[in-house]
C-alpha cells in the first residue's frame, strides 16, 4: 500500500519508543485519526490527546504506525516534522521513514525478553531473498565470501519481528539470518530457530557502540513462525500469573 492511498478519517495508533540502553522500551499507545495526505506525501494528523489534554509529539522520535485502512492494518514507521494550529485544530505533519506494511494483529503482541543470538549478514537484494529456498544451500554458495558474523541480543519479540541489539552494523534493507535457542529451561533440550529477517530501522547508540535494529521475520520454514508465536504466547502468559502473584 502506498502513501498517498491513505484516507482523511482513517485511525491511527502510533507507539512511542523511547530507548533505553538499546533495548529496553518504556512504550504507549496514542489514538488519533488522519486529517490530509499531500501531494508530497506527508500525513496531516490530529495531535492526539490524553485525558483530554494534548499530547505533543516530539520530532527527534520515530514511531511506529498502525493504520487501520479497508484493506486491513498497514504499519510503518514515522516520524514528525511539523506541529501547528489551523482553524481551531491542533495538528501535525508526519513523514514515513519505512514503507507500508501489512500485519495482522496477533502476530504484533510483543514481549520484553533476552535471548541471545548469533546473526549473520545474508544480502542486500530482494530479488535474491526471493530464491533462497534454504538457508543451508545459500550457505554453501557463498562460502567463499566474507559473511558478517556476530552475536547479539533479541530484547522485545513479537510474532512478526524483533528488535535486535548488536555491535555489527546493517543497513535498513539488508537480509540477516538470526539463529537462536528457544530452550526454556537447563533441563530441557535446544530449541534452536534459524530466521531469515529484513531491517527495517537502525540506529546507533554512540555510548554503548551498538546498534538496534527493527527486523521483520521472513520465515521461509513456517514452522518457526508457530514456534515464536507460541513463545510469546506461553512469556505473556508466565508474566500475568507473577503479576496475579
Amino acid at each position: 500500500m502506498k502513501v498517498n492511498e491513505l484516507k482523511p478519517g482513517t485511525r491511527v495508533s502510533i507507539a512511542l519508543f523511547q530507548e533505553k540502553a538499546m533495548g529496553e522500551n518504556d512504550s504507549k499507545k496514542l489514538e488519533t485519526k488522519i486529517e490530509d495526505v499531500t501531494d508530497e506525501g506527508v500525513i496531516v494528523m490530529q495531535m492526539p490527546t490524553v485525558g483530554g489534554k494534548l499530547v505533543s509529539l516530539p520530532s527527534e522520535v520515530r514511531y511506529e504506525l498502525i493504520f487501520s485502512t479497508d484493506r486491513g492494518f498497514q504499519m510503518a514507521m514515522g516520524q514528525v516534522v511539523r506541529r501547528y494550529k489551523k482553524e481551531g485544530f491542533y495538528l501535525m505533519d508526519m513523514v514515513l521513514t519505512s514503507p507500508l506494511e501489512r500485519f495482522q494483529r496477533r502476530e504484533y503482541f510483543r514481549i520484553e525478553c533476552s535471548l541471545p543470538a548469533l546473526c549473520m549478514f545474508l544480502t542486500s537484494y530482494e530479488e535474491e531473498m526471493e530464491n533462497i529456498t534454504e538457508i543451508e544451500s545459500f550457505l554453501e554458495r557463498h562460502s567463499t565470501e566474507e559473511l558478517a558474523a556476530g552475536f547479539g541480543s533479541i530484547t522485545n519479540i513479537s510474532g512478526g519481528g524483533a528488535l535486535f541489539v548488536s555491535s555489527l552494523a546493517f543497513d535498513i534493507g539488508d537480509y540477516i539470518l538470526l539463529r537462536v535457542n528457544f530452550q526454556e529451561s537447563e533441563e530441557d533440550d535446544e530449541d534452536i530457530a534459524e530466521l531469515t529477517c529484513k531491517v527495517l530501522d537502525a540506529k546507533y547508540n554512540k555510548e554503548t557502540e551498538r546498534y538496534s535494529y527493527r527486523l521483520k521475520f521472513m520465515f521461509p520454514n513456517p514452522k518457526f513462525r508457530e514456534r515464536i508465536i507460541h513463545f510469546v504466547f506461553e512469556e505473556e502468559r508466565r508474566i500475568r500469573r507473577k503479576v496475579q502473584g
